[in-house]
């Protein structure tokens, strides 16, 4: 059998059809972080994932970040989605309550909590 690989860290077009698309508590406190609205459809550049990883690490210890380009999004706004797992939960309430409102490139981000265990099982999809 051929070796895994860890996917990729930036996944335009992802097959993401395993993943569920449920509602959550974004204010439940987590350690991963999701920051929308930051970049529209199409404008994700090699730099963002490197560029949002170094930001947020002023506020703690940043285990990953990942960008997913989400299809079919309700909105320009979530259609790309940044995750930051900080390995504290306590990186993610400083990284929200300093992203969260902040522009970034004209674009006023939102940032919330996401659930660790779907970011863990790569499900970006829930809403």
């Amino acid at each position: 059998p051929a070796p895994l690989r860890p996917p990729p860290s930036h996944t335009p077009d992802a097959d993401l059809s395993a993943s569920s698309s449920q509602p959550f508590d974004r204010t439940k406190a987590s350690a991963v972080l999701l920051l929308e609205n930051m970049v529209g459809p199409g404008e994700v550049d090699d730099e963002l994932e490197r560029e949002t990883s170094e930001e947020c690490s002023n506020y703690g210890r940043v285990k990953k970040c990942r960008v997913v380009e989400m299809p079919n999004a309700p909105s320009e706004a979530e259609a790309v989605r940044i995750f930051v797992h900080y390995s504290h939960f306590s990186g993610a309430r400083k990284g929200r309550d300093a992203m969260n409102g902040r522009f970034f490139g004209g674009r006023a981000v939102r940032a919330s909590y996401y659930p660790e265990k779907s970011f863990l099982n790569g499900d970006f999809l829930l809403c």
